[in-house]
């Protein structure tokens, strides 16, 4: 298969559109011709190896250029490849002008150098002695020339057009302006066939020779000097010694050739040895690192916690791993490793693998690269990388905290993290922080358990399918198997109407599940009243967070039961921490986006002290959902699969999430990491919802707040508010414009009550209903017809 694929590729690689195919018969002719006048200057014994016919075509050509007609085979064969290779570029009139140029200059320079010079011009006088007659014209007497000049005509090497060329510039600009032409003629030719470059090149070129030959000369003296300090070493020996010795036979001095041959093997010896260090240090054996079970064990037994009236939920609702299929089978990556190195080597990268993490679902080979080489050209191979391992796709990335490469492979059989064996660790046990998230595992095996205390505030954002929403339900779990409905409280929205509908009437609730866009606008409200209120609280108690709060508030309430005259009225109330959650901030941001971004604004500023914390969760990372706004006060992400580069670095300030493969794959970036961290979210199912929020449920009903409880004429409704007519005194201001003004209009009202377009139509709308204003005529304002 192969082989035909290669045949395949060979035959489609020949095809050539007919427009475009070379004209073989004229390359042929040309490569003949180049041939033919080759082997004409060669002469064997005295014989032309071509023959008499030969002859004529040396002699022909020497005498026009010279011995610059020794350039003429090479420029035919030159054009004969060009015409084979379909280079029509070279048949342009830059590149005929920059070869004629180059003959004439060699020609002119025969005529300058060689013996004679210009005062040897081969003029029609010598002609006409050298035949006996006088000659009217050059072709006239060019045959008898040639008849009579025999072998003779060798000595003229600039030939007849360089010899009256040189005689001509000599006669009216002396030799000096000779020369300057030929100067002007080479430096025109250089510029016609390889532009600049080729001077730079020659510059180059004569840089290097002085640079060689200053080289030479300083290692003639090198070696004299220390031929001489061996041989002063020498006689000192001898007078020590005090014994007759003979003479120290001289060396044999090195050849130029055998000089050059040194220094060429001591080049090539030092550039074998610079190859040799730049390249990593190669081991013997691989290091394959594997999960480290004794940190992630599991606690020995896990009681029901017990806090007042409440229990939380038992471990036992939620579902273990399922029994491993694969059978404990281990992956000979030493394998994968050498076929990743082979094909870094192909692209040129020098690599060695140093370790591989063998993760739950993604593997990770560490590089050690060769001095010198950027990491950027590895990046860029992602694509072949991923072709030779078999997989999708692959993440290039720098490793943490050391000075490797890692390559992010996907496994072919991944393991599921189950939210469960994310709570049995004693990092999720013994934490003593309420808001302790358990979000999922590393590459290496590592639980990655998070506070958001400590974030204070978390944004995720993935496509569809990409494991998102199951984030989040892990994140509320959590907290349910962490907290007492009186420790945490929920606020929790779902535009999507359907994502967190097994969390209804649970009794962490402050506010029914949120799923109007309008109610969640009012809700955002209503929480940075709360934060107001939290605030004046803490600073009548002297208080700088809700921590140092409810710790004053214990201490006094134990003082005070201790004493007899208690009464329970008079205990302080500790403050519940608040978990503000939103599934899907693009919908509020399409349709309440001014009072949502406002509210968020002050929220993710100013809420962290009195214990308020959000979660915002969105499918399209884009600029109009997540504003810098949000994006400066959101400074712990989570990153699922995303669809573009673009959606990767607005939610991550830099590419990769693009790179993930879904289901769960994450990049998580705390706020206190520079490097994101990539891993596997916990995934927790539809059914271990059910039964745990069913254990809570039967234990409290939601202490819904009042506050919370959406009223139609409620002030907090106005503003933007494109959802809704916002109560009778929104609509008493509209009549009462109308009335003194005569005459009324949407634009106006918008203008004069600051509401957005829909909700003053529909107040024009009801005030017409009303027989309040005349009806449409136009683009006319409404006359005003009421009593």
């Amino acid at each position: 298969m192969a082989k035909k694929s290669k045949k395949a590729k060979s035959r489609s690689k020949s095809k050539v559109k007919p427009d475009q195919q070379p004209d073989i018969y004229l390359a042929v002719s040309l490569g003949l011709i180049s041939i033919i006048t080759f082997f004409s200057f060669i002469i064997i014994n005295d014989r032309n190896l071509l023959g008499p016919f030969g002859e004529v075509i040396a002699r022909y050509l020497y005498v026009f250029f010279g011995k610059a007609s020794y350039v003429i085979p090479f420029i035919t064969g030159f054009y004969s490849y060009a015409v084979f290779r379909n280079e029509m570029k070279y048949a342009s009139t830059r590149y005929l002008a920059g070869f004629s140029a180059a003959l004439i200059s060699i020609s002119l320079f025969m005529a300058l150098v060689v013996k004679g010079g210009a005062l040897e011009t081969f003029h029609m006088e010598k002609v006409a002695k050298l035949i006996g007659r006088d000659m009217r014209t050059f072709w006239e007497g060019m045959p008898a020339v040639l008849r009579v000049m025999d072998g003779n005509y060798k000595f003229y090497t600039g030939g007849i057009l360089g010899y009256n060329l040189a005689h001509f510039l000599s006669a009216w600009f002396n030799i000096i302006g000779a020369y300057i032409v030929f100067i002007l003629l080479t430096a025109l030719s250089f510029f016609l066939l390889g532009k600049e470059e080729m001077l730079f090149a020659a510059g180059r070129f004569a840089r290097d020779v002085f640079m060689n030959a200053a080289d030479y000369v300083k290692s003639l003296f090198m070696d004299i000097r220390n031929n001489k300090e061996d041989d002063e070493d020498d006689e000192e020996d001898e007078v020590k010694e005090k014994k007759p010795k003979a003479k120290k036979e001289t060396e044999k001095p090195m050849t130029k050739k055998e000089e050059k041959e040194a220094a060429k093997k001591l080049k090539e010896q030092e550039k074998a040895e610079e190859q040799e260090r730049k390249k990593p240090v190669k081991r013997e054996k691989l290091n394959i690192i594997t999960p480290d079970e004794p940190s992630e064990k599991k606690t020995k037994a896990i009681q029901a916690v017990v806090k007042g009236d409440y229990t939380l939920p038992s471990i036992d609702l939620l579902k273990g791993n399922a029994v491993d299929t694969a059978g404990g089978e281990k992956k000979d990556y030493a394998e994968d490793a050498e076929k990743l190195k082979k094909t870094l080597k192909d692209f040129g990268v020098e690599a060695e693998v140093v370790n591989v993490v063998d993760g739950p679902v993604i593997s990770r080979f560490e590089l050690e690269l060769a001095t010198g080489t950027k990491v950027s050209r590895v990046v860029n191979l992602a694509d072949d990388i991923a072709l030779s391992m078999r997989v999708e796709q692959v993440r290039v990335a720098p490793v943490p905290n050391k000075s490797l490469i890692g390559i992010e492979v996907p496994k072919s059989n991944k393991k599921t993290i189950t939210l469960k064996e994310l709570i049995e660790t004693e990092a999720f046990q013994d934490s003593g922080s309420l808001l302790t998230m358990a979000i999922g595992k590393d590459l290496g095996g590592k639980a990655i358990i998070a506070e958001l205390g400590k974030m204070p505030h978390l944004l995720i954002a993935g496509a569809t399918g990409s494991g998102k929403s199951v984030c989040i339900n892990s994140i509320i779990m959590s907290v349910i198997y962490k907290a007492s409905p009186d420790e945490v409280k929920l606020v929790l929205v779902d535009p999507k109407r359907v994502e967190l509908t097994h969390y209804r009437d649970i009794p962490h609730l402050i506010s029914p599940v949120i799923t109007d866009p309008k109610h969640a606008a009012y809700v955002l409200k209503k929480l940075t009243y709360e934060m107001d209120y939290r605030y004046d609280m803490l600073a009548k108690e002297g208080a700088r967070d809700i921590n140092t709060y409810n710790k004053m508030a214990s201490e006094f309430n134990m003082q005070l039961k201790s004493e007899p005259d208690f009464n329970p009225e008079d205990l302080k109330k500790s403050l519940p921490y608040i978990i503000l959650i939103i599934d899907e901030l693009a919908d509020l941001m399409t349709l309440a986006k001014a009072n949502v971004e406002a509210s968020l604004q002050r929220l993710a500023q100013l809420a962290r002290a009195v214990g308020i914390h959000i979660v915002l969760a969105t499918q399209r990372p884009s600029v109009d959902v997540i504003t810098g706004v949000i994006k400066a006060n959101f400074p712990s992400r989570i990153a699922f699969q995303v669809m573009s580069k673009v959606d990767s670095r607005t939610i991550l300030d830099m590419n990769g999430a693009d790179a993930l493969l879904g289901r769960g794959d994450m990049l998580y970036a705390p706020a206190d990491i520079s490097k994101p961290l990539r891993g596997q979210a916990a995934f927790v199912s539809s059914e271990e919802i059910s039964k745990v929020c069913h254990f809570i449920k039967k234990q409290r009903k939601p202490d819904i707040s009042p506050e919370f409880d959406m009223k139609d004429d409620d002030p907090d409704l106005s503003g933007d508010g494109d959802t809704g007519t916002g109560g009778d005194e929104m609509m008493k201001k509209a009549i009462d414009l109308a009335k003194n003004k005569g005459n009324i209009s949407t634009s106006y009202l918008q203008r004069k009550l600051g509401i957005g377009y829909s909700k003053a139509a529909r107040m024009i709308d009801d005030m017409e209903e009303k027989g309040l204003i005349t009806e449409a005529d136009g683009n006319k304002p409404r006359e005003y017809i009421g009593d």
